[in-house]
C-alpha cells in the first residue's frame, strides 16, 4: 500500500505594449449588412443534445467512493444512464447502477440517480439526487453538490447530505491530473482526502485519502475500455484501508441537434 501511496503522490506532483487605437469612418450600408450577417452567422449556436450510455465493470472488489467497502470479493457492476442536455441550460440524466457479487450470484447495491450539470467558463456545477438500495443493511438517500473547475490540478469540492438515515453529512476536496502517455493513451490520476460528519457512521471524522488512476483506451467510436485502481487508506478505526483493481467497457451513443 505504501508503495501505491507514494507512486500516486509523484504522479500528482509531475502535475506587451498596448495596441494603438485607430479610428475608422463607418463601412457603407452594404458593407455593415454583410458585417451583421457574418457575426450573426459565427455566434454560437444553441445546441440540444441527447445520450445514452451502457456499460459494465469487473472490480476485485467494492470499495466505494465514500470510502466504505459493501464486499471485499469480486463484483460485477452493470449500469445504463440517458442525458437530455441544451447548452444554455446545462443538461439532466439518469443513472441506474448495480454491484452483483460473483460468488454469491446476488445484488449488494442498487442506485438510482438524478444528475442536473451546467458549466460557465471554467467552472461545472453538479447538483445530484441519489438512493442506495443495500439488500440486507437499508436504504439510503442523499443529495449532493460539486464544483470543480478546469484549470491545472482540476480542484474539485463535493459536499453529500445524507437526509433519510439522519444528519449525515459527507464531504470531499480532490485533485486530478492526466499525463500523455504517446499516441492515444493517458493515464489519469485523482487524490481525494474525505470528511465524513455521521454518513452512515456514529463518528465525526476526516476519514481517509482515496486514490484513483486510469487508463483509457478508445476501442471505437463511441466505445471505451477503462483500466483502474483504487487505493483507500483510512485515518479512522470506523473505515478499513482497502485495494480494488478493475475493468470498464461503456459504450454511448449521441443525438447532437444544431438549431440558430
Amino acid at each position: 500500500m505504501k508503495r501505491f501511496t507514494l507512486a500516486m503522490a509523484l504522479f500528482l506532483a509531475l502535475g506587451g505594449n498596448p495596441a494603438l487605437a485607430v479610428e475608422s469612418t463607418p463601412p457603407p450600408k452594404e458593407e455593415e449588412a454583410e458585417t451583421q450577417r457574418t457575426e450573426q452567422d459565427e455566434s454560437p449556436a444553441s445546441l440540444f443534445s441527447a445520450s445514452a450510455t451502457v456499460g459494465t465493470s469487473f472490480v476485485t472488489q467494492y470499495v466505494n467512493a465514500r470510502g466504505f467497502t459493501p464486499h471485499d470479493g469480486p463484483s460485477l457492476q452493470p449500469f445504463a444512464s440517458v442525458t437530455l442536455g441544451h447548452t444554455p441550460y446545462g443538461s439532466l440524466s439518469y443513472t441506474m447502477w448495480q454491484s452483483l457479487r460473483l460468488d454469491h450470484g446476488t445484488v449488494t447495491e442498487e442506485d438510482h440517480i438524478v444528475t442536473y450539470s451546467n458549466s460557465a467558463g471554467p467552472v461545472t456545477m453538479n447538483v445530484e439526487w441519489a438512493r442506495y438500495i443495500a439488500p440486507g443493511v437499508g436504504v439510503f438517500e442523499e443529495v449532493n453538490t460539486s464544483l470543480s473547475v478546469d484549470v491545472p490540478s482540476h480542484p474539485k469540492v463535493l459536499v453529500a447530505y445524507d437526509y433519510r438515515d439522519g444528519s449525515g453529512v459527507f464531504a470531499e476536496l480532490s485533485v486530478s491530473q492526466g499525463i500523455a502517455l504517446g499516441g492515444p493513451l493517458s493515464l489519469e490520476g485523482t487524490l481525494a482526502g474525505m470528511y465524513n460528519g455521521g454518513y452512515a457512521v456514529d463518528s465525526h471524522s476526516f476519514a481517509g485519502l482515496k486514490f484513483d488512476i486510469s487508463v483509457p483506451i478508445q476501442v471505437t467510436d463511441g466505445l471505451t475500455l477503462r483500466m483502474h485502481g483504487r487505493q483507500f487508506v483510512a485515518t479512522h478505526e470506523d473505515f478499513s484501508s482497502d485495494t480494488s483493481v478493475g475493468a470498464t467497457l461503456t459504450y454511448t451513443a449521441t443525438n447532437d441537434e444544431h438549431k440558430d
